[in-house]
């Protein structure tokens, strides 16, 4: 227990009756030492790149730390932002820009109706758009009417329809570009009035974690990814298919579940050293496993179904696994090295005795 050498393990032989299992736990607590600095291990929404999933490594206890302080958070957020864009300020503000988009495409369209009385036309609004006629007083030339013109006249009503009609086009050509320019001062307004409102929170949240750049980090990402789905946040009605359960990509799913934190090493409650014992040391059980949820037919995942193993949990400290070694796979195991031919004979002593040389050299390094 007290090497540093690297490629070590302990085999402990005994009566089958005597509690093997916990005379190692109980010595390891007692003589063991932690072979790192014991961490909390998490995982968290990556907004880059949401196939790699982001990890954190944080101090012992902090991991469900800042999990709460996220789960906390989303809750506040859900009040603060419904409650900034419901201001009156907020609607004031989206008011005026919604009025002056629609004060421009009014005088816009006032001009050129202007401009065709002066020539004895009108700018009408009919189901299919705005068109140009020829009036008469207060009402359209009809058909028969138009008929009854002079050739003369007649064609010089329309060369004036034709021009005014380009003109038309021209200004309701303008007006998506206008409303295109509507809704990115609405979009800035509304950053300008969710930032004022998740400011504090977030500030708050990162000068917790100060002392962690990687945490920092991922809460700057968070403002900006909360900042860009606003929308999330908004209160809505629940239609049908949230009635009805349809609206949910999987269960328990909900928008905000990339802000959760998955704590996959908990070291809270460690007063010492991590001592695991794993009875049914499988692949799964020891390296961990990803878990699947179905969804109308599918099977999807994320990080928060990443499970942890025994080697997780016993990152810097010891672990301890249940083995049905008979005395057969012994002799078996002694037999079949001594028949290994050269040079992998000569290159396993040779990593053997060098592994051996070096523990010695640290033993000896600590004595003097």
């Amino acid at each position: 227990v007290a090497m540093n050498g690297s490629g070590f393990n302990i085999y402990v032989l005994g009566p089958a009756a005597l509690d093997k299992n916990t005379l190692v736990r109980q010595f390891l607590k007692r003589e063991g030492r932690p072979q790192a600095e014991l961490a909390d291990w998490c995982y968290a929404h990556n907004f880059r790149d949401p196939q790699r999933p982001r990890y954190l490594r944080l101090p012992a206890r902090r991991g469900d730390l800042l999990k709460r302080d996220m789960s906390e958070l989303v809750e506040d957020l859900r009040a603060a932002i419904p409650a900034a864009l419901e201001a009156e300020e907020y609607r004031e503000r989206l008011a005026e820009i919604q009025e002056e988009q629609q004060e421009r495409q009014n005088r816009s369209l006032e001009e050129l109706r202007q401009e065709a009385e002066k020539e004895g036309l009108g700018l009408l609004s009919t189901p299919q758009g705005f068109a140009i006629a020829p009036m008469r007083g207060d009402h359209v030339v009809s058909k028969e009417e138009f008929e009854r013109l002079a050739p003369e006249e007649k064609e010089r009503v329309q060369k004036l329809v034709a021009e005014l009609m380009g003109k038309l086009r021209q200004r309701l050509e303008r007006f998506p570009v206008w409303a295109r320019e509507s809704r990115k001062k609405a979009k800035e307004l509304e950053r300008e009035i969710t930032m004022s409102a998740i400011g504090p929170l977030l500030s708050e949240r990162e000068a917790k974690y100060d002392d962690l750049p990687a945490v920092k980090e991922y809460l700057r990402e968070v403002r900006e990814d909360v900042i860009e789905n606003v929308q999330d946040f908004r209160r809505t009605e629940e239609g049908p298919e949230a009635l009805l359960g349809l609206a949910r990509a999987a269960p328990g799913s909900t928008p905000f579940r990339r802000y959760e934190i998955n704590v996959l090493v908990d070291n809270d409650e460690e007063d010492g050293t991590p001592v695991v014992y794993e009875s049914n040391p499988t692949l799964g059980n020891l390296v961990g496993r990803i878990e699947h949820v179905s969804s109308f037919g599918t099977l999807i995942t994320d990080f928060s179904h990443i499970k942890p193993g025994a080697l997780h949990r016993a990152n810097g400290g010891y672990l301890v696994l249940e083995g049905q070694t008979t005395i057969g796979v012994i002799v078996a195991f002694i037999t079949g090295f001594e028949r290994l031919s050269d040079p992998l004979r000569e290159l396993l002593n040779y990593y053997r005795v060098a592994a051996q040389a070096g523990v010695q050299h640290d033993m000896i390094a600590r004595w003097m």
